[in-house]
């Protein structure tokens, strides 16, 4: 199993990939396809995948992007608003994603879901 994973490391550092290391913690965030947002009111798009935000804002979620994931993380000390374009979230209209932590965020082409 070890040379395995070792050899989809591998095979992942030599095509360029973004993926997890073992320990679990994302390496190089930044780059496509992994977007940083910082501070501003922002929709997420197909494009997305990993999406950082810092300060008081929210993030809307198109509710039709049904084969989709996003990870949202709230880097920043305030409150991030996840809130879905149409529908709800999790049964809410918005859900609040506190300091230094994330959420992952699904639709079924009618609401949003955060786990």
């Amino acid at each position: 199993m070890r040379k395995l994973l070792w050899a989809f490391s591998l095979l992942c550092s030599a095509a360029g990939a973004h993926a997890q290391s073992t320990s679990h913690s994302w390496i190089d965030v930044t780059a496509s396809p992994y977007n940083a947002k910082e501070s501003v009111a922002y929709t997420l798009s197909g494009t997305d995948a990993w999406v950082n935000v810092t300060g008081n804002t929210t993030i809307t979620v198109p509710h039709a992007m049904t084969a989709q994931r996003w990870d949202v993380f709230n880097s920043g000390t305030g409150n991030v608003s996840l809130v879905c374009d149409s529908g709800t979230i999790n049964g809410n209209s918005s859900l609040s994603v506190v300091a230094n932590s994330g959420k992952t965020v699904t639709t079924d082409g009618t609401n949003g879901f955060a786990h």
